[in-house]
């Protein structure tokens, strides 16, 4: 353990309500301490309970993403309402995380609807893609959190009537980072057809010159090389 993180611990440990904030950042992003999620969620929690809005917020964010702690969305909506009834905008930003029921705002233009398609080795799928809630990351100024839902429909089934005949529809949420790279993991189903998984979306977003954004990837399904040529482009008003 380094002498920071050292010296953090021991106030975090006799009640200094930011110092068990800030431990809980050095254990999440193993800095001057090991690396460890459960550790950070410990602090964080130790924080919240003492009125902290952005440890409350990160508490909340935590039990979105199941991230140190067993995924609660009843415990994330209880411990970001906290936060934002004390004005933290991040918390303010997170309740409207489709998970919840509600509809967020728009921050720059890369919300919005995006249609498409990506090739499978069992056929062509027709993609429907709502990026819902793009807000900034608490973590990094130069990164993006997204939420929305992810929807696919046949376009060309696979032979002898393959799994590409197959629609279904599933959250997501995941990150924009500097430079246009984007990631989407899959969260619940909304529609789950049977013996169908969902997919991972890893790729990059741009601007066309028309205004729309754009997303090109691939489509990794856990079956390495299975899908590929992901492209979705942005509906304009």
């Amino acid at each position: 353990m380094e002498e920071g993180a050292r010296w953090t611990t021991l106030a975090a440990e006799q009640g200094h309500v930011q110092a068990q904030y800030e431990l809980g950042l050095l254990y999440a992003g193993g800095r001057g301490v090991e690396q460890d999620d459960e550790e950070a969620a410990r602090w964080y929690m130790r924080a919240a309970e003492q009125g902290h809005a952005r440890a409350q917020y990160t508490i909340g964010e935590r039990y979105i993403e199941g991230r140190g702690v067993d995924r609660d969305l009843a415990e994330a909506h209880r411990w970001l309402s906290l936060s934002a009834e004390q004005g933290e905008p991040f918390a303010q930003d997170a309740l409207a995380n489709p998970v919840f029921g509600r509809l967020p705002r728009d921050t720059d233009g890369i919300a919005g609807s995006y249609g498409g398609s990506y090739l499978c080795k069992d056929g062509e799928h027709g993609v429907y893609l709502e990026l819902i809630n793009v807000i900034p990351s608490p973590y990094s100024e130069s990164e993006k959190r997204v939420w929305g839902m992810l929807g696919f429909f046949p376009i060309i089934a696979g032979q002898n009537g393959g799994l590409a005949d197959m629609a279904g529809s599933f959250n997501i949420y995941g990150f924009i980072e500097e430079g246009g790279k984007i990631s989407l993991r899959p969260r619940e189903w909304l529609v789950e057809p049977e013996g169908y998984g969902a997919a991972h979306i890893e790729g990059e977003i741009d601007r066309r010159e028309d205004g729309a954004w754009r997303i090109t990837g691939t489509a990794l399904t856990g079956v390495p090389d299975y899908c590929s040529d992901l492209i979705a482009m942005q509906f304009l008003p």
